[in-house]
């Protein structure tokens, strides 16, 4: 039975609470996982001997989850690019032309579950196959093992032996990566020439835990502009031009600092539901932020100056988090309703119900920040700011009242959101869901 607790924000985000939120996607997840094995029963052909052999990779490595231990595994489910595999999984096998065959992207699974395998599961082997600039994927450990431009597309079988990854290739190349070198601080950089990897470390923005990363082509989302907000995101498509490889984090730090001392619970809540974060480049004056659902767990951060980029991170923590308890609850009887549409002050588009619900959320975060700035700070520029998400949020709370079609866990969102709105703007907390 799932407590109402759980749906219930506020601006003080309870440790175990969040804990519970993720624990319980990643039950919702595994039953996922298992939907995943039957769309590649369906989309294999008898009769094609590839089909054959993804399969048997795909229950090999799903023998391999079976023994991961539980907190690998919740890790494992909560890394954007093992969501992104297991999204695409079943969005492929739900297309009558996908853009890949299901039985040939399902033998990747082997690629995204064999690091979080190693040191924990004794004995495994299995096939693996490496990305075009011939690396591989260390889930959930936010490292990549680069074995080499020369071997992209590479294939190589791998075998789990107790403290190590032994990788043979098809021209006989025997590589043996020690788990140090995956989930422990590494203090001597294996070098390609002499050990025949390199590993690229996702570079940490601050004490939380956040970490920025641009190496996965999974997280290289290209946006296309085909939604409704104008920038929507290619499925299997990327860009490597927006993304760049060593990117300058001072602002992300810079902002990181600034909600770790305005706001130090949701810093921490942030680590707990962001595991990536990936700077994107942007040519347009405007600041571009944005998260994916095929990647959550992600979010993508333009160049800013620290206050608006603090704003930016906070703004898509709160969207990521959102989708976790939606995966748990719909909140709204008909999440995909956008029938009515109604104009809000944050955007020059009506919106759907569930649109707004979304901004709500997402701008009392962004107000309660703008509120602790303000006072800290004595800000004038931070308390207009505060003052008139206060009344966008209002707004919004009037529009869900009249016209949003809640579950019950959706009203006792809605209550919590508006006793938090009420605080953010001063009044007392009279208004309650009917």
């Amino acid at each position: 039975m799932l407590s109402p607790d759980v749906f219930a924000p506020g601006p003080i985000a309870d440790p175990g609470q969040s804990d519970r939120i993720q624990t319980l996607v990643v039950e919702r997840l595994e039953e996922d996982l298992i939907r995943a094995a039957q769309v590649v029963a369906d989309r294999l052909d008898p009769a094609a001997p590839d089909d054959l052999r993804a399969v048997a990779s795909w229950l090999n490595a799903m023998a391999l989850w079976e023994q991961l231990p539980s907190d690998r595994r919740r890790a494992v489910m909560a890394d954007p690019s093992f969501r992104f595999f297991l999204h695409a999984v079943l969005k492929l096998g739900q297309a009558a032309e996908p853009q890949v065959r299901v039985p040939d992207f399902a033998t990747g699974l082997s690629d995204v579950l064999w690091a979080a395998a190693l040191g924990r599961v004794e004995t495994w082997s299995g096939g693996v196959r490496l990305d075009g600039l011939g690396g591989l994927r260390a889930v959930p450990a936010r490292r990549y093992v680069e074995f080499g431009k020369d071997r992209a597309h590479a294939s190589a079988r791998v075998r789990l032996a107790g403290d190590r990854a032994v990788f043979v290739f098809d021209d006989g190349l025997t590589v043996q990566i020690p788990v140090e070198d995956i989930w422990g601080p590494i203090d001597t950089p294996p070098d390609l020439a002499q050990h025949g990897y390199e590993i690229k470390v996702a570079a940490p923005i601050g004490a939380s835990g956040l970490a920025a990363f641009t190496r996965d082509p999974w997280l290289r989302v290209k946006l296309t502009g085909t939604n409704q907000r104008g920038d929507g995101a290619g499925f299997l498509d990327r860009d490597d031009e927006s993304y760049p490889a060593d990117p300058d984090l001072t602002a992300l730090r810079s902002a990181e600092a600034m909600i770790a001392q305005m706001w130090p619970e949701e810093a921490r809540d942030i680590a707990t539901f962001v595991k990536i974060v990936a700077p994107y480049r942007d040519a347009s004056p405007n600041h571009t932020a944005f998260t994916v659902s095929s990647r959550q767990g992600a979010i993508f951060i333009g160049s800013a100056p620290p206050l608006p980029t603090a704003e930016m991170i906070l703004h898509e923590k709160a969207h990521v988090k959102l989708r976790q308890i939606q995966k748990l609850d719909p909140l709204l009887r008909d999440p995909l309703d956008d029938t009515l549409r109604v104009p809000v002050p944050w955007r020059p588009d009506p919106r759907p119900i569930p649109g707004i619900l979304e901004g709500l959320y997402v701008f009392a975060h962004v107000g309660e920040f703008y509120r602790r700035v303000a006072r800290a700070a004595g800000s004038v520029e931070a308390a207009a700011r505060q003052r008139q998400l206060s009344a966008d949020l209002n707004h919004a709370l009037g529009v869900l009242q009249a016209h949003a079609r809640l579950t019950d866990m959706g009203r006792v969102f809605l209550d919590a959101m508006t006793v938090w709105v009420d605080d953010l703007s001063g009044q007392e907390a009279a208004r309650r869901v009917s």
